[in-house]
């Protein structure tokens, strides 16, 4: 076995991926990957090691390798291992590998190496039209999968091999530990944040199939309580901020800016109060703003078609007293001044969060553009939390309030 051949095919492949197939090159840069004979071809161990036959591998073409890369790093980025539960495991593998591969075949041609053995959704003998099929979740596909065929070729591959062998990639070391994945409710937070990245990467080339959108939602929204996503996602972009100031010269050399630390980031909150948001959207808002007082300060910046302020508090007593008796609004909805005071107000690296249902009259227009692309290019982390309607801005990390 020629390991060092393996491994510069390996990094082709993924230089490759960049382009082909963003998604999954993202969900994979996060994997462990190992070449081992445990497995007869390619498989995902229950630590959610990527294991691959060397001799499967030399024998596929290029497009096979890269096909069967991404088949394992979605076993991996959709949890399809943790979510088996009480089924049949190899019912189970066959339903995700059927889902899984309709799925890429939208993000990259399956070549004819893979097509032999590949399962798809056709070939599992269901009676429902393949367009119907294409919607269904793997666990609505699970319940009405019939006994399997008998001329269905099939080789389990999660929960196969033992993640020992020669290492092709290390993986995210806050997701892998001595080998194997870690346990708990970081590593799920975790491979959930990189399928929203790997989504918001492959958005960025245009080119967003209906079948990968499913999946990420199902994952994303339909089981993840939206706070758990936003706070994950306010908890990577905290951090300490090194910024440059002439308020305290630099000792050696006085002519120069000296520096100043800040050792906590603080997070704006970009409240809708207009017309359209009901008590219920208003009451989650707030509430969030209250928890997030618990850890760092918060700035909120309340508007409907004008911008009122800001309102800053320090802890969680002070949201109480100053932003909850401060509200006002019940306009129209116009963001453009609330994102121009945040602009002026926020030091670099703060983090920024919209609460809205979106119906913005002027979130196209040019100006109001200009200025979320600055304020995202501001802020250590931009995130858009939407109770309606679903929008794509370039910087923003969006995020759907699921109902409670």
């Amino acid at each position: 076995m020629d390991i060092d051949k393996i491994r510069a095919d390996y990094d082709k492949l993924k230089s490759a991926l960049v382009a082909a197939a963003p998604f999954v090159n993202s969900v994979l840069s996060r994997a462990r990957v190992v070449i081992s004979t445990s497995v007869p071809t390619a498989g995902l161990t229950e630590h959610g090691v990527i294991v691959i036959n060397p001799e499967f591998w030399v024998k596929l073409s290029w497009g096979g390798k890269a096909f069967v890369l991404g088949h394992e790093a979605m076993h991996g980025a959709f949890r399809d291992l943790r979510r088996l539960g009480k089924r049949d495991q190899r019912a189970w593998n066959i339903v995700c590998d059927a889902v899984n591969n309709e799925m890429q075949k939208d993000l990259m041609k399956m070549p004819g190496d893979i097509e032999g053995f590949a399962v798809t959704l056709e070939g599992l003998g269901l009676e429902i039209d393949l367009k119907e099929l294409q919607k269904m979740s793997k666990e609505e596909v699970y319940r009405i999968l019939p006994e399997l065929p008998a001329s269905l070729s099939f080789s389990e591959d999660i929960g196969a091999g033992d993640g020992e062998g020669d290492v092709l990639q290390e993986g995210d070391p806050q997701i892998y530990g001595d080998g194997r994945e870690r346990e708990g409710e970081s590593t799920e937070e975790r491979w959930k944040d990189a399928v929203a990245r790997g989504f918001d990467v492959q958005k960025s080339v245009g080119r967003v199939p209906a079948s990968l959108k499913r999946l990420v939602d199902k994952l994303l929204r339909a089981k993840v309580d939206w706070t758990s996503v936003l706070r994950q996602a306010l908890r990577n972009g905290h951090g300490r901020v090194v910024v440059s100031s002439y308020k305290r010269p630099s000792r050696k050399h006085p002519d120069f800016p000296g520096i100043q630390r800040y050792a906590l980031q603080r997070t704006w909150n970009l409240i809708d109060t207009s017309g359209s948001i009901g008590e219920a959207e208003l009451t989650q808002e707030l509430s969030e703003v209250y928890v997030q007082a618990g850890d760092r300060p918060v700035s909120v910046v309340l508007w409907d078609a004008e911008s009122y302020g800001v309102i800053e508090a320090k802890n969680r007593n002070e949201v109480l007293n100053r932003v909850l008796t401060g509200v006002k609004g019940g306009g129209g909805t116009v963001i453009a001044p609330a994102l121009r005071t945040t602009l002026e107000r926020m030091q670099y690296r703060d983090n920024v969060v919209v609460l809205s249902d979106f119906d913005i009259y002027d979130l196209e227009e040019p100006e109001t553009r200009r200025l979320l692309s600055s304020v995202a290019a501001k802020s250590g982390v931009a995130v858009l939390v939407s109770s309606r309607r679903e929008v794509d801005v370039q910087g923003w990390r969006f995020i759907k309030v699921t109902p409670d």
